[in-house]
């Protein structure tokens, strides 16, 4: 289970060493992880790709968690985009991608 995608410039140029932040609650823990766009870890998803493991299975949740994306001074570029989780294995990854729009 997990959370995945990009970030990508205005021009659609893909934008690397943006912070993704990860945040709130899933099945009663904590989360708050912060990753950086472009990592090796996350090329799947292209060159400014990030990746958030959450867990071996899927679970369940309704708005509990969100992300946003900052800059790499931690300058909010987007506001927190609150997302569900499914506990269907087909329904197990959360795509987002970033675009810069001004």
């Amino acid at each position: 289970m997990g959370v995945g995608g990009r970030v990508m410039g205005i021009d659609g140029t893909p934008l690397k060493f943006q912070v993704v932040t990860l945040g709130g609650t899933l099945d009663g823990k904590v989360i708050d992880i912060p990753v950086y766009s472009g990592m090796v870890s996350a090329s799947a998803y292209g060159t400014s790709g990030f990746e958030f493991d959450l867990g071996d299975h899927p679970i369940a949740s309704t708005h509990t968690l969100w992300i946003q994306l900052l800059d790499n001074t931690a300058k909010q570029l987007s506001d927190k985009i609150y997302f569900d989780t499914f506990a269907e294995c087909s329904k197990n990854l959360v795509t987002v991608v970033f675009i810069k729009n001004r």
